[in-house]
């Protein structure tokens, strides 16, 4: 039963992964609107969706356990802020040809990942997940000399999630209420914005635009809430540092889409940097699908369906 529930985690995970891999075609299509107004409307077309949602749910009261526990409240706030910084810099970064550096920071996230799972989880990464976060680093400090610039994108990226995934990995609420929450934090705050760009300072292009960029508005909050919540699902299946390692799928369908369809360059130290840390990956997996630890450990936290 263990090992059903662990292989049905590692492939919602996955799933959740690959819908994110091919996000960047989404946002190109509202290149003209700028980054900041689309993540506000993302937040707020998030919050609609969820709420909708939440409305088929039969538990209004755990929406307002989560309310009155402080505590609780405190780290679906953090959750909030975390994703929030990840999306701002995710969209950035692909509306401003930095596909690339987008997908370096997702390939560099596992190994972040598996730092926190050992730190906080006190989950035994093994000789392998070591490899990897070495490997990683090399490729990182590797960049810097050979470029000489610090990866600053992908970096944010990495570590905004991985904590965000460590969060969703110890919160004792289900992936449904805890969205809501998250998106219901962050609406507000992203509601104000969009009328001060729009109504105040004349930056926005809400009201000047047509239909067909309405309706990316409005589908943003579904291509954000589904893959996030099967993220959330899935990582309360399987452990933190499988979850980590299983998304694969979304840096390389990033970088693919960025280096061929995109055209973006890639520099010889960049990609020396990317093969580094595609190696410690390769060890890790190979290490892991050996020792048939492919499945992760549960995490004893079953999601409701």
């Amino acid at each position: 039963m263990k090992n059903s529930s662990n292989l049905r985690g590692g492939f919602i995970v996955l799933a959740s992964y690959c819908l994110w891999g091919l996000l960047p075609v989404y946002w190109k299509l509202l290149q003209h609107i700028k980054s900041s107004e689309i993540v506000a409307h993302r937040i707020v077309w998030s919050f609609v969706f969820m709420l909708l949602l939440i409305m088929f749910k039969s538990a209004p009261g755990t929406i307002v356990s989560v309310f009155r526990n402080i505590k609780l409240f405190a780290l679906v706030s953090a959750c909030s802020f975390l994703v929030s910084i990840n999306w701002a810099v995710y969209i950035w970064a692909v509306n401003s040809g930095h596909m690339v550096d987008a997908s370096m920071g997702y390939y560099i996230n596992p190994v972040v990942s598996v730092l926190l799972a050992f730190f906080f989880l006190k989950e035994n990464i093994g000789w392998e997940g070591w490899t990897a976060v070495l490997f990683a680093l090399s490729g990182i400090i590797i960049m810097i000399v050979k470029i000489g610039n610090v990866p600053w994108i992908a970096l944010i990226l990495s570590f905004s999630f991985a904590l965000y995934g460590l969060l969703k990995k110890i919160l004792p609420v289900d992936a449904i209420t805890g969205l809501f929450v998250e998106t219901a934090v962050s609406a507000p705050v992203a509601i104000l914005y969009l009328v001060y760009i729009n109504c105040y300072s004349g930056s926005g292009l809400t009201f000047h635009s047509d239909a067909f960029t309405w309706l990316l508005f409005v589908f943003a909050g579904v291509v954000t809430a589904v893959p996030l919540l099967l993220f959330g699902i899935g990582t309360r299946m399987v452990s933190l540092s499988i979850a980590g390692f299983l998304q694969y799928a979304s840096p390389t369908l990033t970088l693919l889409l960025g280096v061929f369809i995109y055209r973006e360059h890639v520099p010889a130290g960049k990609l020396f940097s990317f093969a580094l840390i595609w190696t410690g990956l390769a060890i890790f997996t190979a290490v892991r699908i050996i020792r048939g630890g492919i499945s992760g450990k549960s995490s004893g936290i079953e999601e409701p369906v």
